[in-house]
């Protein structure tokens, strides 16, 4: 399977320290199956381009992974995405999740909750759950690093 990352820096194999906090899954290597979604990750940005990885599983059987996928855009993905970007919790328990791709447009929902002027049962049935269709794909671990084998750069 083609995966694809965005990016402004020059390298093939992903370093986990780099990383940023408060991000959908928390820190880790984060790809996409749409090369026009990892090419928008970086729009506006010099020196952008595209790395191109193929997840393998040859080494799947050794690796003895944690793996969370969130099948759809849910109530429990989007409880999960406000927890990370607000940095409360640490979702470290798994090598990777997988899972819809969110946008800003939550954060005026995540910020009614903040205010306390909501609730997650009263914003549910008004987040267009539909809308996040694009699957990110968060490598959290190098064990998880491993399945991934840099094919090119566009």
């Amino acid at each position: 399977m083609k995966l694809y990352h965005g990016t402004v820096h020059d390298f093939r194999k992903p370093d986990l320290s780099k990383g940023r906090a408060n991000t959908d899954f928390g820190v880790g290597f984060y790809l996409t199956e749409s090369e026009r979604m990892a090419d928008d990750w970086r729009k506006g940005k010099a020196n952008k381009h595209v790395n191109v990885y193929e997840l393998t599983l040859k080494h799947a059987e050794t690796c003895h992974l944690h793996i969370k996928r969130y099948e759809h855009a849910d109530i429990d993905w989007v409880k999960f995405v406000y927890n990370n970007r607000s940095g409360k919790i640490q979702s470290n328990k798994f090598d990777i999740i997988i899972g819809p791709l969110a946008d800003n447009g939550l954060n005026k929902w995540f910020a009614l909750i903040d205010a306390k002027q909501a609730t997650w049962e009263e914003i549910a049935p008004k987040i267009e759950y539909s809308k996040y269709n694009s699957l990110q794909f968060c490598f959290k671990t190098e064990k998880s690093i491993k399945l991934l084998e840099y094919a090119q750069n566009k």
